[in-house]
């Protein structure tokens, strides 16, 4: 069966690739700067790539990660063109931004695990939780069910705050990868440069990164030669990192 799998970042294409090449699924891969092969009877494809070229008509099966995304314009655009293919998505989080369902792009859910049960089997890693120094978020605006972004940021990106995230990594988990999600850029910056002042390996991501840098920072913090990565909005949907 033909199947086109889309998912909206540069890590979750490259993530989907791996997997399918780990179990010799033959695959292409449809998104800018990769070498394209419409051969393949599975296409790992970027969103915002796929709206923009003709698509191969054959697709049977369509499978959406992040699929809490599927109701946005880009990706209505994209399943209209297979009105006879089968559509599965994959989220952990089944509800748009605005906090409505998914009633309109799907027509049944299957609940598949919960994180007790993912533990379980081996999937996750058991959570343990440390508090940092109290923050005062009495007042911050919420915007789509979140916090207001900069006015968290605001809050948040203080040198104290900043100092404890350091001083706990350097006692509980010293020397280990670690990963930080910042409220903002400018946050995360900051976190960055209190890990540097400290002497530990760290860089920054966002959306604005570019790819080559991108690419060697993550393979940086495989290698261990990073030891911490900040980032704001790139490792979080869908990243995964054993």
């Amino acid at each position: 069966v033909p199947v086109l799998f889309l998912a909206h970042r540069k890590e979750l294409i490259d993530q989907a690739a791996g997997k399918l090449e780990a179990f010799e699924v033959p695959h292409g891969v449809i998104m800018a700067g990769y070498p394209l092969d419409l051969t393949a009877p599975v296409q790992v494809a970027s969103v915002q790539t796929a709206i923009r070229r003709k698509l191969p008509p054959h697709f049977k099966l369509i499978i959406i990660d992040e699929a809490h995304h599927a109701a946005a314009e880009s990706y209505r655009k994209i399943t209209e063109q297979y009105p006879d293919a089968i559509v599965i998505g994959l989220t952990a989080t089944p509800f748009r931004a605005d906090g409505r369902g998914l009633g309109n792009s799907f027509s049944d859910w299957v609940r598949v695990a919960s994180v007790s049960e993912l533990i379980d089997w081996g999937f996750l890693v058991p959570a343990k939780y440390w508090a940092p120094a109290s923050v005062d978020l009495a007042g911050v605006k919420r915007s789509k069910g979140d916090f207001d972004e900069a006015e968290l940021a605001d809050r948040v990106n203080k040198p104290r705050l900043i100092g404890n995230i350091v001083e706990h990594y350097a006692k509980i988990t010293p020397g280990q990868r670690a990963i930080c999600f910042a409220a903002n850029c400018i946050h995360s910056r900051a976190i960055v440069d209190a890990f540097k002042a400290s002497g530990i390996p760290a860089a920054h991501l966002d959306a604005e990164t570019p790819r080559g840098e991108r690419e060697n920072i993550l393979a940086d913090l495989a290698l261990g030669n990073v030891r911490v990565v900040s980032n704001c909005g790139i490792l979080s949907e869908g990243y995964d990192n054993p």
